[in-house]
């Protein structure tokens, strides 16, 4: 989401928005690299990395949507223009 008003103050005449709902498709070794790369992976204990893997496996396993994991997003663009 984005600050209108602060658009607006930069002399920004015509603002809009628009969103579009997506499901990202994963197989579960991708959903896992996915996993690895976010910026919560390195609050995890190294100790339980490896129990977490197990267990994040056996999630997305027994949650496959026509054999991928999704990921549903919403993706929001802005369009603003001076006059």
């Amino acid at each position: 989401h984005f600050n209108k008003e602060f658009l607006k103050k930069l002399g920004f005449s015509y603002i809009a928005e628009k969103s579009f709902d997506v499901d990202e498709k994963y197989t579960v070794e991708e959903a896992l690299i996915l996993l690895k790369s976010l910026s919560l992976w390195s609050l995890v204990d190294e100790s339980r990395k490896p129990e977490m893997l197990k267990e994040m496996k056996e999630f997305y396993e027994s949650h496959l949507v026509n054999g991928f994991v999704l990921r549903s997003r919403k993706i929001s663009t802005v369009v603003a223009y001076k006059r």
